[in-house]
This record gives C-alpha cells, structure tokens and sequence, in this order.
C-alpha cells in the first residue's frame, strides 16, 4: 500500500513524462537533466508548450495575469492569500511576492523550471538555490511545513498544475525534519491522512483510497470498507486477460469537515462496439461520518435554474463543446426535474438503488457528473458557478 500524504504529510504521484516550458530560459545542463528524467520514465513523449497558454484564463481585462499568493495566518498554523497582477508570470515574480510574506528570502533564485504533463498530470518542476534549503532548515517542523505549503499552493494555483516537484541545486529538499521525496500537492490542513491501496490482475488496474487517523475508528474502518467495496465491484464481471479496466480516484476536498472523493473508471472489454468510461463519487462529513448527497449541499431547484440561466455553469475536465452539451440540456427531459437531483449520488441507506448522477465538491464548488450519450464523451462534468 502506497501513501497519499494530505495534510502534515503530503501526496504522493506516480508518474511517467511530458515537458512543456515554464519560466525562464533553461541552459544546456538543465536539458540535459530533463533528459535524463524523460529516459528513465520509459518511453514518454514530449511536447513543449509555452506558459501563456498555461495562464490564458487568469488574465483580466488589460492583458495582465492575476495570481494567488499564499502565506502563513496570523496564527501560524494555516495559510492565507492575496492575489496580485502580474505583466507576466515568472518564477521570479512569485518568489519575489513570497520573500514579501517571508516565505521565501531575498537571496533565493529559481535556477529553472518547468512543466511537465505525465500521466495527464500537469507537474511544476522547480530548482531552487541554496539559499531556500538553509531557510526551510532553520525553521521549527510548523515553521517548515507553513512556508513549503505556501510555496507548494502559489506555484500550483499560478500555473494551474497538480503537484509539484522541488529541488534546491539539483538535489531532492533535505532539512532536519523532512525528505522531500514526493511530489507535493496541495496542502489540506487536515488530522487524517490517505492511503492508496492498489490492485492489479493483467489488463485490470484498481486504485483506492484508504483512510487513516480518523478521529471516529468506526467511521474509518466503515468507509475504507466502502471504498474498496466500490473500487473492485466490476471484479466479477472482468476477465484480467480480455478487458482493460483502470480505476483511479481523486481526492478533490479533504478538510476537517469534509471529503469528497473522486473515482474515474476506463475500461474495454473484449468483443465491444467502444470503450466506456463513468464517474462515482463519494462524499463524507467527516464530523458525524455521514454519506452526502448533492441535495444536501444545494437546493435542487436551484440546480434546475443553472441550467437554464446564463453562465450558470461551466463544463470542467472535457473538450465537449458547450453548444453541444447545451443543445442535450434542451432535449433532456430529465434536467428540468428537480427530482432527477435529488437521487444524486449514493443513497447510504439504500445503496442497491442505482443513482440518477453524481456530485463533489471542489475548490469550494458543486462539480456535477451527468451521464450523456458515448457520442458526448459517457460522462461530463459540470461546475455550478452559483
């Protein structure tokens, strides 16, 4: 069983390796470096994308680029931001904007970085100078895990990446109280911390978080339960020689109050017209350790008016088009229904009865999982923007 580190321990990616631009000019021996990383990937592919269009919908009104920087709270125990405007976005600017809320120090230099795209996964790869890895030494273990969450968060949200992989001088990140080994994800303040369990069985690839350190062990031991119940229940129907079949999850909130958990399934078996992909979900309070269902975030007749308003919602995690989408509203005689809504996701109580679609909560937004026609893509995804 693998660690996916959230919290004081951070997440850990298995990747492979796509490289696209991200910053300042890269000198021979820095390529060089990134070659060598592609060619002990495997056989990755690569392609080079310039970071403008990393950043295109960042930018407001007069063409400059609004960035979130994060810092220590008052308090020292969790983060705050403020956002800033930029002409362009630079590995400089955001240290130079850090070293402000002394999370970084004047003296520290980006020597390089990048951004790779591995296994669908957007990865910054930055190096840093000496002067970073003396400072994160000297700070206390809260001190340290403050000013790498901050920096970890900003370089993240401002090149709109998944995770992100730090060296100081080429080096993996050693103080006296961490080896940053990993790449780093976004840092949720929470007490507990997930586990990926994995099965495999030839063409057949499960992924599945497991709970640990929950205050509740009952509620820990229930939902780990659940959650390999869910991940391996097509077992039955698969043979590890004649179907593909990957299952992997994301974890899209993890704080004290809640979880919400995302399963991503491709699969193809043998004899098939097409492959087929679907989303589950599942939604925790983890206060009372209750299953959630969307009616228990919104209004259902609310969620009805986003699809009939304008910019009342945006698709996410698809290339469909939104005319397209927007035309299978209009011939939908489901998404007029508040009802239709309010059998989403997993009915706990009744976990038998099949659900009419799902939900998860992300970046402090409702993200629907609606089932459409092959031809749309299986699934899509919709945020709510009220």
């Amino acid at each position: 069983m693998r660690k996916r580190r959230l919290g004081k321990i951070l997440a850990l990616i298995l990747t492979a390796s796509v490289l696209c631009a991200c910053g300042a000019e890269q000198t021979s021996t820095d390529q060089t470096k990134e070659e060598d990383s592609a060619a002990s990937a495997g056989n990755a592919q690569e392609s080079e994308t310039a970071v403008s269009e990393n950043t295109a919908d960042q930018q407001t009104a007069s063409g400059k680029i609004k960035i979130n920087i994060y810092y220590s709270n008052e308090m020292g125990d969790g983060l705050d931001e403020r956002t800033v405007e930029a002409e362009k976005l630079t590995p400089e600017f955001l240290l130079e904007q850090l070293a402000q809320e002394n999370i970084v120090t004047e003296d520290t230099k980006a020597n390089s970085c990048t951004v790779k795209e591995e296994n669908g996964q957007k990865i910054v790869v930055l190096d840093l100078s000496e002067a970073f890895g003396a400072y994160a030494s000297f700070m206390g273990t809260d001190g340290e895990y403050v000013v790498i969450a901050a920096l970890t968060d900003t370089f993240l949200d401002a090149y709109q990446a998944d995770s992100l992989r730090l060296t100081v001088e080429g080096q993996q990140l050693e103080t006296g109280h961490m080896l940053y080994d990993w790449d780093l994800t976004w840092y949720q303040l929470t007490s507990y911390t997930i586990e990926t369990a994995d099965y495999k069985d030839g063409n057949i690839a499960i992924s599945y978080p497991q709970l640990v350190n929950v205050h509740n062990s009952y509620t820990e031991e229930e939902w780990n339960d659940i959650f390999e119940q869910y991940a391996k229940k097509d077992l039955e129907y698969l043979d590890g020689e004649t179907s593909e079949y990957t299952l992997t999850y994301e974890v899209a909130t993890a704080t004290e109050d809640l979880l919400s958990i995302v399963y991503r399934v491709s699969a193809y078996e043998q004899g098939a017209a097409h492959p087929y992909s679907y989303i589950e979900t599942f939604n925790i309070d983890m206060t009372s350790g209750d299953g959630l269902r969307l009616s228990d975030f919104v209004n259902t007749y609310n969620v009805v008016g986003a699809f009939t308003k304008e910019n009342g919602y945006t698709l996410v995690n698809t290339e469909l088009d939104v005319k397209d989408f927007q035309e299978f509203v209009n011939t939908s005689e489901d998404l007029v229904e508040t009802d239709y809504f309010e059998e989403f996701d997993i009915d706990y109580a009744n976990p038998d009865a099949y659900p009419n679609g799902y939900s998860y909560k992300k970046d402090g937004k409702i993200i629907l999982c609606i089932e459409v026609p092959h031809a749309l893509g299986d699934f899509v995804e919709v945020q709510l923007n009220d």
